[in-house]
């Protein structure tokens, strides 16, 4: 549900304001279907607090295979991707 919205506020607004995506952030597949929906930037407190510091080194490695694994190689790219 969060992608839909995170679309439709995208798609509705013509990328002139900064959507960011938040709650339920917790994997690098979670970010890549935020950014690939439309928004800019993900926020994962709720993840980084419940999970520790070390989200961040776990959430970083997901997020660089799931880029590997759609061929494009930024957050950047990916967001002007048509998949």
């Amino acid at each position: 549900m969060s992608a839909r919205i995170v679309r439709r506020i995208a798609i509705e607004t013509r990328g002139s304001l900064p959507v960011i995506a938040v709650g339920g952030i917790e994997t690098g597949a979670d970010i890549v279907a935020a950014i690939s929906s439309g928004a800019t930037l993900t926020q994962t407190y709720t993840g980084f607090i419940y999970r520790g510091p070390d989200m961040v080194r776990r959430i970083g490695n997901e997020l660089n295979r799931e880029l590997d694994r759609y061929g494009v190689r930024s957050l950047e790219e990916l967001r002007n991707a048509k998949f």
